[in-house]
């Protein structure tokens, strides 16, 4: 109710604006009328992953019981632009994770991505878990002076480090490539409604140009760095 009485307060403001929202958030129709009429053009949501196997070790029960497209559709039908987020990785993918993950969000016409490599964060049970079973490449990546944006800081259960590496930024890659910017454009009016459409292509080519110029760096370098270009 909380979050009805904002959208209705920030609505005569006439302010375009963007967020993150929960899976069960996004199977609200009213909840999605309320905020696309007070102002929203874009939603992030943390599909994680395909693979119910994964979502079930990072503890997603919502994202498990969710029809994705039919989320998506539902998005969709409120001319809301979709940034989609999926972690790479996990002990239940296999090296056709990458194509699969790619060709769920071309097809949907996703109008943002993150591909990311699972990354083992300090004092969670993943961490714990790699740490017990020496699979940790880097005890503390998050200070070593050898861990590089887009580096795989763990040994995955069914590929290699290097295999997730250039899987996720082979997708990435891809993804914002000139003929799939341009394929996801037209593949839902979301995209290229006049409201959305010069957001929809400033979005993908600055992620295009950030890809290369980020991966690599040192991550304190990525963390202090202040863009002013």
């Amino acid at each position: 109710q909380s979050a009805m009485q904002l959208f209705k307060k920030i609505a005569p403001l006439k302010k375009k604006w963007a967020c993150q929202i929960s899976m069960d958030a996004a199977q609200d129709d009213e909840i999605l009328t309320q905020m696309k009429n007070s102002g929203c053009f874009l939603v992030l949501i943390g599909f994680e992953s395909l693979n119910k196997e994964s979502l079930g070790q990072m503890h997603k029960s919502a994202n498990i019981k969710a029809d994705y497209e039919a989320t998506i559709k539902r998005i969709y039908k409120h001319r809301m632009l979709i940034y989609g987020t999926f972690v790479l990785g996990c002990d239940g993918d296999n090296s056709d994770v990458f194509e699969r993950t790619l060709d769920f969000a071309v097809r949907n016409g996703i109008a943002v991505t993150n591909f990311n490599p699972l990354i083992p964060m300090p004092g969670t049970s993943v961490y714990e878990k790699f740490s017990k079973e020496n699979r940790l490449l880097y005890k503390k990546w998050w200070i070593s002076d050898k861990y590089h944006y887009g580096d795989t800081a763990f040994i995955p259960k069914n590929m290699t480090p290097d295999e997730l590496h250039d899987g996720c930024l082979r997708i990435r890659t891809e993804f914002y490539s000139f003929s799939c910017i341009i394929k996801r454009l037209f593949s839902n009016r979301s995209n290229f409604s006049p409201t959305n459409l010069l957001i929809f292509l400033l979005v993908n080519f600055i992620s295009r140009r950030e890809i290369h110029r980020k991966q690599g760096q040192l991550l304190g370098g990525i963390l202090n760095e202040t863009d002013v270009d």
